[in-house]
């Protein structure tokens, strides 16, 4: 025992009182430490770490004083590493794409749904696998031997119409080769200048692109909008905490304005279901043996 407290503790111990006894044992066990210090905000990376450090930094802004926590936000270095982060704990909360949603509950299991996010007044969206108007292609199966230009890899608008293609014959190397280009603006302008047969993009470019030339080969299936999850070994009030926080962004003009930083066309987050990704899912299981 540490001499200073034998030294205190021998008379005490001699009184044989019970009560000083306790007092006693109870100088003896340290102060709990907070559970949390800082809450770690993770983002998926769909955009340069510079540009969602910026967006999202409103959010975490607004989190942290509704929550009372600091809140410091991490990009994942790859679609991989931010699953990853989020079933080790390396972050709490964690905003996600859904087929990322369907990937961390396969390989990690389930964990707390926050909410999902609402854009163009809808909690789901559809994308497409476009091509260009004066292509002779009328059928996902004549892909086969073509060029064809992606967001992401493992991002949602690349594993569906993946899946899609797997679902009518074709697989990845049946294609005479693939291209990543970081924005569905990219994709449908290498298609309107003849550098890809098709691509797959999201239904708001392939709108703002019908006029120039960009025609829909074939749309996805409604995909369930993307989500925020929480650390499962979070304390459950502070779970609830943060959903309540998400929930009611929606409620005020500064809160909107919050939403529309990370993605302009986003006015709300609605409470999500696991369920709600079950058709996704299912899709996504085309894919099984290719993602392992």
């Amino acid at each position: 025992m540490v001499p200073w407290l034998n030294h205190f503790l021998n008379p005490v111990l001699k009184l044989r009182q019970p009560v000083f006894f306790l007092i006693a044992c109870l100088l003896m066990i340290p102060a709990a430490a907070p559970c949390h210090e800082v809450l770690v905000l993770g983002i998926h990376p769909y955009k340069p770490n510079n540009v969602l450090q910026k967006n999202f930094r409103p959010l975490a802004d607004y989190v942290q004083e509704a929550l009372g926590y600091a809140v410091e936000i991490r990009v994942g270095t790859n679609y991989q590493d931010h699953l990853h982060a989020i079933s080790s704990g390396a972050v709490d909360l964690a905003f996600l794409g859904p087929a990322g949603y369907v990937n961390l509950t396969k390989l990690f299991g389930e964990h707390p749904l926050l909410g999902k996010i609402v854009t163009n007044g809808e909690p789901v969206f559809r994308g497409h696998i476009v091509v260009a108007e004066n292509s002779s292609l009328t059928s996902l199966k004549e892909l086969g031997g073509k060029r064809l230009a992606f967001v992401n890899l493992f991002s949602t608008m690349y594993l569906v119409p993946y899946a899609m293609l797997k679902q009518a014959g074709l697989k990845v190397e049946d294609l005479s080769g693939q291209a990543f280009l970081n924005s569905h603006q990219n994709v449908a302008l290498g298609i309107l200048a003849g550098d890809f047969a098709a691509g797959a993009v999201k239904e708001e470019v392939f709108l703002k692109f019908t006029d120039r030339g960009l025609r829909s080969l074939v749309p996805t299936m409604e995909i369930p909008e993307h989500v925020f999850v929480a650390n499962s070994r979070l304390d459950p009030e502070l779970i609830a905490a943060a959903s309540t926080a998400l929930m009611n962004l929606k409620s005020t003009e500064i809160g909107v304005k919050i939403l529309q930083s990370i993605k302009s066309s986003c006015t709300a987050v609605v409470a999500a279901e696991d369920a709600d990704y079950d058709p996704l899912r299912d899709l996504l299981k085309y894919l099984d043996k290719d993602l392992e």
